[in-house]
């Protein structure tokens, strides 16, 4: 990690629900909460769901070409 702090800048969006905290020097920005997250995507998926608008298109292309989350 301590390369990485040499090397990058890291930014951190905020989410709902979770504080902006952690240990490394962070920018957090301000962004349109999307009230998605990555479980619900998973779960979607798994019943048969539609992801559309949900994920961009070239994501759930290759979700779909993968089989991902079937099981």
């Amino acid at each position: 990690m301590d390369k990485l702090l040499k090397l990058v800048h890291f930014v951190g969006v905020k989410r709902r629900g979770f504080a902006p905290a952690s240990p490394y020097p962070i920018t957090w920005v301000d962004a349109p909460l999307i009230d998605v997250s990555s479980s619900e995507i998973r779960t979607r998926v798994q019943t048969g769901q539609s992801i559309r608008y949900l994920v961009p298109d070239c994501v759930r292309a290759y979700i779909e070409k993968e089989g991902l989350y079937r099981e």
